[in-house]
């Protein structure tokens, strides 16, 4: 561990900045009620005790640490200025945004404030979870509770001049007392490394540059963001693992931190894994290098459905109708369905396994009669506007596997509504074993 020998000690005057290229941090400064750091070299707070537990790698922490040179730590403060390759020794547990030799003495501020959600701030805390649904699939219901920003605004490197040049970067730790995500988001980037760490007076480039990233403090576990202590981590601000330069979200509730890289072929993420038997699931998708000219296709055991891009990072297609239940392979193809070079499974299940989100006037008594009130729950489905209400009717035969016709009573309905009445729901010559009342997109809307 290296040490400086000289220390000064003074308090600045708390002057937020405000510029265009710093567009992707939170809003933070006097005007947020953040508390701010005191301009000492290498130091950081006293312990700050949190209202909510944080889960990181698998454990949870009610207190926490920020430190002037780029970085949160638990269990103890943490000053050392020289960046080091993770993994770190025992009991360095802390998230990096920008750890390098930061100079507090010439303008800037760290600053930093707890956020616990109510009504008056419920903003800020829709835009971390609009971020964290739209980055990782399985999360498209997550709702945060607690909040800590901690923002780096307009900091120079060790060892420059007034004139020199500047960062601006931000890590802010979102939970819901379950599951834990961190957001680094960046503004100006222009220097890597202080002169204490052979860094160029002048450009603060060069010698050992700054490290990004997570440590578990076991020795063991770490993630380190691609470039780190290279001389590429100087772009960071124009780099991303979710397609927005400047921003890079992770998941650091789990033993290893979850980022969100993407590959040009092999395994996806899906979420869910399981949908009925009659089709209508939409299925997100995750992993891809998805890019604008991406033309989605998914193949369900040989069936093939058109499927569309939603976020950057996330593409969604609808399962289609199967008259059988258990797992099937899911390809993906980017390209129209020319090649289909990712791969996950899907399970299918059957209708009594299903939840109901389909609610009808129906019953076995009056079955037969002409007039019925269907409803649904709106929530079920995203970017639809329009539904066909559908009939599935089916025989179960000696192969467990199941085969009857299918019924469109109504197509075009408005999803919004949530409910339809339908007249003439059956036609009396149908006969099955079982039937069943179902909202599904419309064919014509996102394709299928």
């Amino acid at each position: 561990m290296i040490w400086k020998k000289q220390v000064a000690i003074f308090f600045c005057v708390a002057v937020i900045y405000s510029e265009a290229g710093q567009s992707l941090l939170f809003p933070f400064g006097l005007n947020e009620g953040d508390e701010f750091l005191p301009a000492t070299v290498d130091g950081g707070t006293n312990e700050l005790s949190i209202a909510v537990a944080f889960p990181f790698y698998d454990h949870e922490y009610t207190s926490l640490y920020v430190n002037n040179n780029g970085l949160i730590s638990f269990l103890e403060t943490f000053s050392q200025y020289t960046p080091e390759p993770f993994p770190l020794a025992i009991d360095r547990r802390l998230l990096a945004p920008f750890w390098a030799d930061v100079n507090t003495e010439i303008g800037g501020n760290v600053s930093y404030r707890e956020v616990l959600r109510f009504a008056q701030n419920d903003g800020i805390f829709l835009e971390a979870d609009g971020i964290i649904r739209a980055s990782f699939v399985d999360m498209r219901d997550f709702v945060s509770s607690w909040m800590f920003i901690a923002t780096w605004d307009n900091m120079s490197f060790y060892g420059s001049s007034p004139a020199a040049h500047r960062n601006s970067f931000q890590a802010v730790m979102v939970t819901d007392g379950r599951y834990s995500f961190v957001i680094f988001n960046y503004g100006d980037i222009n220097w890597t490394t202080g002169t204490d760490n052979e860094g160029d007076a002048n450009t603060g480039l060069g010698g050992t540059p700054a490290q990004v990233g997570f440590n578990a403090g076991d020795g063991v576990n770490f993630y380190s963001v691609p470039g780190s202590q290279t001389a590429a981590i100087v772009d960071i601000e124009t780099t991303s693992n979710i397609g927005v330069p400047g921003r890079w979200v992770f998941r650091t509730d789990n033993s290893n931190i979850e980022g969100l890289e993407c590959t040009t072929s092999g395994a996806v993420s899906l979420f869910p894994l399981v949908g009925s038997m009659l089709g209508g699931t939409q299925v997100f998708i995750n992993g891809p290098c998805f890019n604008a000219n991406s033309l989605i296709v998914c193949d369900f055991d040989g069936i093939e459905t058109s499927g569309r891009l939603l976020e950057d990072e996330i593409a969604l297609c609808v399962s289609p109708t199967f008259y059988k239940v258990g797992r099937i392979p899911l390809r993906v193809s980017l390209d129209d369905g020319v090649t289909f070079d990712f791969t996950g499974l899907f399970t299918i299940i059957s209708v009594e396994d299903v939840p109901d989100n389909v609610f009808s006037s129906v019953t076995e008594s009056n079955q037969r009669e002409s007039d019925f009130e269907i409803t649904w729950d709106t929530d079920a489905l995203e970017s639809v506007d329009e539904v066909d209400i559908v009939v599935y009717g089916y025989r179960e035969d000696n192969d467990v596997e199941f085969s009857g016709p299918l019924v469109v009573v109504a197509q075009g309905v408005d999803y919004h509504l949530g409910h339809h009445s339908v007249s003439g729901l059956l036609d009396p010559e149908l006969h099955f074993d079982v039937g069943v009342i179902g909202v599904r997109e419309s064919e014509g809307q996102g394709g299928k």
